[in-house]
């Protein structure tokens, strides 16, 4: 017997691949901007932990060796750097991705709203006549924006 989860589980999937192909159909090229950008902005938490790592394996190291602490600090001090480095990338990776995902958003808003209007004009006159069409397709116009 199929439950009700199931059934649930399968439209929300169904629902999801129809939201892909549309943002896909509207704009490949922002979609895979901001997929490639979302992609490499989370390898920078990876490179942060493991900068950290080397920091303090590099300061525990020098103080249980009793090694020169000039060699350590100037060790840490190129890690500090690198850090710095991979912060200030991160950020405009950051900037990037909530450029694309604007230009996204923009071009899939133009593209449903073309679409309902491409329906609209397949209706014949007599539907505008009829308030329930008209204020379905009023209601669609209205919630492109912000759907």
């Amino acid at each position: 017997m199929i439950s009700l989860q199931k059934i649930r589980e399968q439209f929300e999937k169904r629902k999801l691949v129809d939201i892909l192909r549309i943002i896909w159909k509207s704009s490949r090229r922002w979609m895979m901007a901001a997929v490639v950008l979302v992609i490499i902005d989370s390898i920078f938490p990876v490179l942060v932990l493991f900068i950290t790592k080397l920091v303090l394996d590099t300061v525990t190291v020098a103080l249980e060796t009793g090694a020169d602490l000039s060699v350590m600090f100037d060790q840490v001090l190129i890690y500090i750097v690198l850090l710095a480095v991979v912060s200030i990338l991160s950020v405009i990776f950051r900037a990037g991705i909530d450029y694309a995902y604007s230009g996204l958003s923009l071009h899939v808003t133009d593209y449903l709203y073309t679409m309902v209007h491409s329906k609209a004009t397949e209706l014949d006159l007599a539907s505008y006549e009829i308030p329930e069409y008209y204020d379905i397709l009023h209601r669609a116009e209205q919630e492109v924006s912000y759907r």
